[in-house]
């Protein structure tokens, strides 16, 4: 079995992978550098990409008609996207897929914190943008969050970065010190 479960958590597994597994092979490439350390916390590329969330994938597969593949592709992606938001202070935003994803992950609100807090150091807060937030914005993040993304895991991203595409997610992406609205947004 390529595959070792380490957790005997049913939803959120972190699993140990063989090297030529052709489901981790097929997602996009990730950069196996030294961990980032940050606040104390050291931040691991390779062991965030290791976590797995079957109920996680079966949503995504569901809610956004996905097959098994493309599922684990956009997990793959929002989990580096998460990485970058966790390695830089900037304010990024996600593609429309990324955030797709990103919102079927904070669902799992249990899963969603402890992972934030065990892989990534703290919680990583998803703040969406007004619409005059957004017409300030647009464009504005893009070319940025490219580079961030091509620096720490190479010229081959999957499509579900967007950056071919033009229009933007409707979302501040990753604020860390991001107030809680009032209405619990």
């Amino acid at each position: 079995m390529k595959h070792k479960t380490i957790s005997s958590n049913p939803l959120s597994t972190l699993t140990t992978c063989d090297a030529d597994c052709q489901r981790c092979s097929s997602i996009d490439s990730f950069d196996a550098s030294e961990p980032v350390k940050l606040n104390k916390h050291t931040i691991s590329i390779n062991a965030i990409m290791l976590y797995r969330h079957e109920g996680l994938i079966e949503k995504i597969e569901d809610k956004l008609d996905l097959q098994t593949p493309e599922a684990h592709e956009l997990f793959a992606t929002v989990k580096r996207f998460l990485y970058l938001c966790a390695t830089t202070k900037e304010s990024l935003s996600p593609s429309k897929a990324i955030d797709d994803g990103w919102h079927l992950f904070i669902l799992h609100t249990a899963d969603y914190a402890a992972f934030c807090t065990r892989y990534l150091g703290r919680f990583i807060h998803h703040q969406p943008f007004t619409r005059a937030q957004k017409m300030l914005r647009h464009g504005n993040n893009e070319g940025r969050l490219k580079q961030l993304a091509i620096e720490a895991f190479g010229k081959k991203l999957s499509q579900n970065w967007g950056f071919d595409q033009i229009e933007a997610s409707n979302c501040h992406g990753c604020e860390d010190c991001a107030p809680i609205q009032p209405n619990g947004n």
